[in-house]
């Protein structure tokens, strides 16, 4: 099981509300924190976490974290308990979460399925992008498309703001390609912040690529 260490920032300016960095992208952040024995809390007991599942920082100071067992965890800039959800059943958070600039937070859980009919193994992948609100309201639940039996990402949702306002959230996926045996295919998906999938286009065919 793990924890985390939690030092309040000043908001807005210690925001960190993606994977690489600020919704800016400008892939830095000017932070005023204290010294290191000025107070920094351990919250231990969160869970596990995947190499690629770091924490996120909203404006006011708000730590998000996803973590294997498919909890999304908020904590106050002081380390306190916010607010937490579970994405579905059997899901793991194996990503950072993305925090919208309405403060809607967007996390991607997935599942891996397989099973066996005599000698032939079949694997199934199903990713799914969840929406919630800044106080945990769940907003949306899309499932990724269905092409085949792949639905696989293990890369953090990403936001970009779209002409006349509003945003759309992308993440790729591995598919299985239907032209090229054992082969798979990187597919950009592009999701609506309250549901519904706007994009879905064929990015870099992976031939042999079998990546979960």
């Amino acid at each position: 099981m793990c924890g985390v260490i939690v030092q309040a920032t000043t908001p807005a300016i210690g925001a960190w509300e993606r994977f690489h960095g600020d919704a800016a992208n400008r892939g830095f952040a000017d932070v005023d924190t204290k010294p290191a024995a000025g107070g920094s809390l351990s919250v231990p007991g969160l869970g596990t976490f995947a190499p690629s599942a770091g924490p996120v920082i909203a404006p006011d100071g708000s730590v998000y974290l996803g973590t294997q067992e498919g909890k999304l965890i908020v904590l106050h800039a002081d380390g306190k308990p916010f607010w937490s959800r579970e994405v579905d059943q059997g899901e793991s958070i194996v990503a950072s979460p993305a925090i919208g600039a309405d403060g809607s937070v967007y996390v991607i859980g997935a599942k891996l399925k397989i099973t066996k009919i005599g000698a032939i193994k079949k694997t199934e992948i199903a990713s799914t992008l969840y929406a919630f609100n800044a106080t945990g309201a769940l907003l949306a639940r899309t499932p990724f498309p269905k092409q085949g039996l792949r639905a696989a990402t293990t890369a953090p949702p990403n936001i970009v703001s779209v002409v006349g306002g509003g945003e759309i959230i992308l993440a790729p996926a591995l598919y299985r390609s239907p032209n090229v045996k054992d082969g798979d295919d990187v597919r950009l998906i592009g999701f609506l912040p309250h549901g519904g999938v706007v994009l879905n286009e064929l990015a870099v065919p992976q031939p042999g690529v079998d990546v979960i």
